[in-house]
């Protein structure tokens, strides 16, 4: 389960191997009822639309990222140790192809298309969290600069950076983002399960897609006629003829029947209300 950030009013929670994106009545976003989407799971960075950069904590920068550098370990090249907001760091560099930018860099900045540089300030006294990571041309231009500080120990051996600040350049200071942290708890520890819940109003507009080729949606409270519940299971119902396997059939019966609950359970609350 992840609850990300919530953003505009909007809540977004994966859960269940579903994505619940809810986003109620508000009267900055203008709509005439609230609007519930579930679909199929997001990472944090797939959501990064809603949440720039905020997966940048003093971590390598995105998992495409991470995936470079694990694939080219033996290619990387230490610098003499610099300071960086106070922290000594070991300064590691990878040369990255033409070929390779979308590879190494997320988001590929206009002065690295060609290739460039991917410099990580690791410190080891911080756990090896990475107080800076930079997108660079080869001879030394920052595109893009991402750091981290104010850093805390809030488990055993788990550094975490209090503010952090994204800010690219072309060539002069453009695009940045900062962030502030204020409040870190329960690190490793359990998330109760009422976090990942949202209360969802009668008169909800609902838009099914998970597992589904073609959407389906329900007003939450209004009764669904026969027809749109069959249209709404038929993915799900097996054909006949068909050689489907047990474990198939298990899990076809298994959405079949969250979607009907998920219906029934939303026309009885409306009627409690």
């Amino acid at each position: 389960m992840r609850r990300f950030p919530t953003t505009n009013q909007t809540t977004h929670v994966n859960v269940d191997g579903r994505l619940f994106e809810f986003v109620p009545k508000h009267d900055y976003n203008l709509l005439d009822n609230p609007v519930l989407y579930v679909g199929n799971p997001k990472s944090i960075e797939q959501a990064e639309q809603n949440y720039p950069g905020v997966f940048f904590l003093g971590t390598i920068c995105h998992s495409a990222t991470a995936a470079f550098v694990k694939s080219h370990l033996d290619e990387g090249v230490a610098g003499a140790h610099e300071v960086v907001h106070g922290v000594h760091t070991i300064p590691v560099s990878w040369a990255v192809a033409a070929d390779q930018v979308y590879s190494a860099f997320h988001g590929v900045p206009n002065p690295v298309q060609q290739g460039g540089v991917l410099r990580l300030y690791i410190a080891p006294q911080l756990g090896f969290a990475v107080p800076r990571a930079t997108y660079e041309t080869v001879d030394g231009f920052v595109a893009t600069e991402f750091d981290a500080y104010n850093f805390e120990e809030v488990a055993p051996g788990i550094f975490f950076p209090r503010k952090a600040r994204i800010q690219e350049y072309q060539p002069r200071p453009s695009y940045y983002q900062n962030y502030e942290i204020k409040k870190i708890e329960n690190i490793n520890g359990e998330v109760p399960h009422q976090e990942f819940s949202i209360d969802i109003p009668a008169g909800t507009e609902v838009t099914y897609v998970f597992g589904r080729k073609e959407p389906i949606t329900f007003t939450v409270g209004e009764q669904m006629n026969t027809d749109d519940l069959e249209n709404a299971l038929a993915p799900y119902v097996e054909p006949q003829g068909s050689s489907m396997s047990t474990p198939r059939r298990i899990m076809i019966a298994f959405n079949a029947v969250i979607i009907a609950m998920i219906v029934g359970a939303m026309v009885m609350r409306a009627r409690q209300h």
